[in-house]
């Protein structure tokens, strides 16, 4: 095994967590399999090839809390890093290349974004010159905090500046933007005000949604859901017909000889015969998703990618008009860090593409900020570096998000699925006014990581604001209408348990009057 190791400042302490998930990527960006140990202040990761290799981990942030970070592409030493510095490195990296990418292509720097750089530039020289001690120590931090918030500011300039750019070619944009409906009749779901965040909605047709108890199918919610969604001129996204992340497989499936091949007979009869009663009343078909990721039933790549095609290929000879799509869990795939087996989102849809199916786009669903089996926290600027990694593929993208828009006790989510903004405390930090000084460092306090006052991952109003602006994202959906209902993700409806509105509605809405049909 070869590896990396690092060291960090005697006073800091790094969650158990964090540490677990850090992964290792190489020129691909695609994470390899890690072991990881720790001895005091020193991490060490390693893994089977013998490659200069570049670590992501969590790291605590004044401005976003615990976010992923990275180091640049590092080689195999006998000194260890300095985990701190290395992760200001590549940070300042990021954020300096994209800079010059974007102004390459027109975009204009903001004065306030080139002071701000200059400022983490400065602060990371001060620390490369600096030994070891409370100096190096601030001076790294103040370097990672002005980087950040230098990215912030570069990707609303870009955001801005690309809707000027679209509405030029199309003064009113058709991204299909809306939300996907829980499992419930539609009578229950008609004081959310759906028509004025949509012109899309998704409806649920899960197997295990639909077919439950006995197996015997039951329509009567799709059903109420189509037909309000139809008369009030709504286009409908239909599925996932296949998922077997969110929801338990049935018990009788794990008892007989071959699982996979019973799962496949009885997945396609579903397919079948929910395509057959909502033929030329959906839209768009949302076949199958989460497939890539692994899953209780511990499907091989093989299967997987035989399950999608045969699915595919059903759909498209019961309704060859109708857009059809998949989506993938975790698109910048952190399981592949702790799953030596697994394949990856991007090679898995690669496949299908070049099986020539008719695949209309791809789905990336985004669960950011949950963990186990979700996305680590990430700034703007690896959102928008995502989009461009997948629409080299060359077909559509949709984006199924969610993200905590509250903190508190989620009695209806699942108790095992945790926010990763609980993992490092950390000290309040305002965003920055123009004109003031560099972001300050001071000494992380316990403080509620999801306050309304404090920092956490970029608002999921500025990620919806950014794929408006890639000409790749063709629609967008958020995956958790409310609270009330049954789900896996704490906190992330856009209305809570009793009803109240979250401040994302407010902004959603104005967004769709500002740049949507």
């Amino acid at each position: 095994m070869a590896g990396l190791r690092f060291e960090t400042p005697k006073t800091f302490s790094m969650d158990p967590l964090a540490w677990q998930t850090a992964y290792l990527t190489g020129i691909e960006g695609l994470p390899w399999f890690c072991r990881r140990t720790n001895l005091n202040s020193t991490y060490a990761i390693e893994r089977s090839i013998d490659e200069s290799s570049r670590l992501s981990v969590i790291w605590p942030t004044k401005l976003h809390g615990p976010l992923l970070l990275s180091t640049t592409s590092l080689r195999r030493s006998d000194v260890p890093y300095d985990l701190g510095l290395e992760l200001a490195r590549g940070t300042i990296h990021r954020m300096r290349s994209q800079a010059f990418e974007w102004q390459r292509l027109g975009l204009r720097l903001s004065e306030e974004f080139l002071n701000r750089s200059a400022i983490a530039l400065d602060r990371f020289l001060d620390a490369i010159l600096s030994p070891p001690g409370e100096d190096h120590d601030k001076a790294v931090e103040t370097a990672i905090e002005n980087a950040l918030y230098s990215n912030q500011l570069l990707c609303r300039g870009y955001t801005e500046q690309a809707l000027l750019c679209r509405h030029q070619q199309e003064p009113r944009l058709s991204t299909l933007i809306g939300v996907q409906l829980p499992f419930a009749p539609i009578d229950q779901l008609t004081q959310f005000p759906i028509l004025e965040l949509s012109n899309t909605i998704g409806i649920p047709l899960e197997w295990s949604l639909i077919r439950k108890g006995s197996g015997k199918a039951d329509y009567t919610v799709p059903d109420s859901q189509i037909a309000w969604a139809r008369q009030r001129g709504l286009r409908v996204s239909g599925g996932p017909l296949i998922s077997l992340q969110s929801q338990p497989l049935p018990e009788w499936l794990m008892l007989v000889e071959e699982p996979f091949e019973k799962l496949l007979e009885a997945v396609l009869e579903h397919v079948r015969d929910v395509v057959t009663r909502y033929r030329g009343k959906v839209h768009l078909w949302h076949v199958a998703a989460g497939l890539n990721a692994p899953t209780e039933l511990r499907l091989t790549d093989e299967q997987a990618l035989r399950l999608a095609v045969h699915a595919i290929q059903l759909v498209r000879s019961l309704d060859d008009r109708a857009a059809v799509i998949i989506s993938v869990d975790q698109p910048w795939c952190e399981y592949l860090g702790a799953h030596q087996e697994a394949i990856s989102p991007l090679h898995f849809v690669d496949a299908l593409i070049r099986a020539d199916l008719g695949l209309s786009g791809v789905g990336l669903e985004v669960n950011h900020n949950y963990w186990p089996n979700g996305t680590l926290p990430r700034d703007l600027l690896e959102f928008n570096r995502l989009i461009d990694q997948w629409s080299l593929l060359g077909l559509p993208l949709m984006l199924l998000m969610r993200q905590p828009l509250a903190s508190q006790a989620d009695r209806n989510a699942n108790p095992k699925m945790g926010m990763v903004s609980s993992w490092f405390p950390f000290a309040h930090q305002a965003l920055p006014k123009s004109g003031q000084p560099p972001v300050d460092v001071g000494v992380p306090t316990k403080i509620n990581a999801l306050s309304p006052d404090n920092a956490g991952p970029p608002a999921a109003a500025d990620v919806l604001e950014l794929m408006l602006a890639k000409q790749a994202v063709q629609g967008i959906l958020w995956n958790q209408l409310s609270d009330a209902f049954p789900h896996q993700h704490p906190n992330a409806g856009l209305f809570g348990a009793n009803g109240e509105k979250r401040p994302l509605v407010e902004r959603w809405i104005q967004l769709r009057r500002d740049h949507l049909t």
